[in-house]
C-alpha cells in the first residue's frame, strides 16, 4: 500500500472525527442514529483514502471518468440526505414545541381563572 501524504492527512482527520463522534455519543450529545450515520461517513472516507482503487472501480461502475467530479457528486448527494434528515427532525421539534406552547397557554389560562375566582371569593393564596 503506497500511502501518500494527502491520504495520510485525510485518514488522520477522519479518525479524529470518528473519535470525536464517539465521545459526543458517550456524553449523550449525539443520538444513536447520528452516531451510526457519522461513523459510516468517517469510515468510508478513511477506507477510500486508504484504498483509492475501490473509488476508481466505483467511478467506472457509475461511468464517471473524473475522480473529482465523482467525489463532488457523492458529497452533494450525502449533503442532501443530511439536509432531509435535519429538516424532518426540525419538523418534529416544531410539532412538539407547538403542543407545549398550547399546553402552557391552557395551564396559564386555568391558573389565571383560578386566581380570579379566588380573589372574587376573598381567598388568598388558596387558603381561607
Amino acid at each position: 500500500m503506497n500511502l501518500k501524504l494527502g491520504a495520510l492527512f485525510i485518514v488522520c482527520i477522519s479518525l479524529f472525527s470518528l473519535y470525536k463522534t464517539f465521545s459526543r455519543y458517550l456524553k449523550n450529545k449525539l443520538t444513536a442514529q447520528l452516531l451510526v450515520m457519522w461513523s459510516v461517513i468517517w469510515l468510508a472516507i478513511t477506507f477510500f483514502a486508504l484504498f483509492p482503487q475501490f473509488l476508481d472501480r466505483m467511478m467506472t461502475f457509475f461511468n464517471m471518468g473524473n475522480r473529482l467530479f465523482f467525489l463532488t457528486s457523492g458529497a452533494i448527494i450525502i449533503l442532501f440526505v443530511i439536509i432531509f434528515y435535519l429538516t424532518s427532525i426540525i419538523s418534529q421539534i416544531n410539532k412538539k414545541l407547538s403542543g407545549l406552547a398550547r399546553e402552557v397557554s391552557i395551564l396559564t389560562f386555568k391558573l389565571e381563572e383560578k386566581n380570579r375566582v379566588n380573589e372574587e371569593n376573598g381567598v388568598v393564596d388558596g387558603n381561607e
